[in-house]
């Protein structure tokens, strides 16, 4: 019975992990693509210029625009150093968890497939 327990547990901890990281994708990808950010989005916006800015370096990809730059470049210029810094900083390890966690070559084709935009 215990193993039964455990096998659904470990099964759905593996399931709410991959709608996790899903959502995350999802909604770092709508964020990324709005080039105007709205009033109090700025958050997510340096959020996710972080998340795909560690994930260009890491993967070794070149390219990186669609908009993104010039909206993390407006929204800094209206948020604190230290806010930015913090969103900059949880955007990345954002992207280390989740590269810790599928593997760097699955990670890599994730943005490239997820963010075609963009990177």
């Amino acid at each position: 019975m215990n193993i039964c327990k455990n096998y659904l547990a470990s099964k759905s901890f593996v399931f709410i992990f991959t709608v996790s990281v899903l959502t995350v994708f999802v909604g770092l990808e709508v964020q990324a693509q709005n080039k105007t950010p709205e009033e109090g989005s700025c958050e997510e916006t340096i959020e996710t210029h972080g998340f795909l800015s560690r994930g260009q370096f890491q993967c070794g990809f070149r390219s990186y625009g669609g908009g993104m730059l010039e909206s993390a470049r407006t929204c800094s210029s209206h948020m604190q150093k230290d806010d930015v810094d913090h969103w900059l900083e949880s955007g990345m390890k954002l992207y280390d968890f989740n590269e810790g966690k599928r593997g760097h070559a699955a990670m890599c084709a994730s943005l490239l497939a997820d963010f075609p935009k963009i990177l």
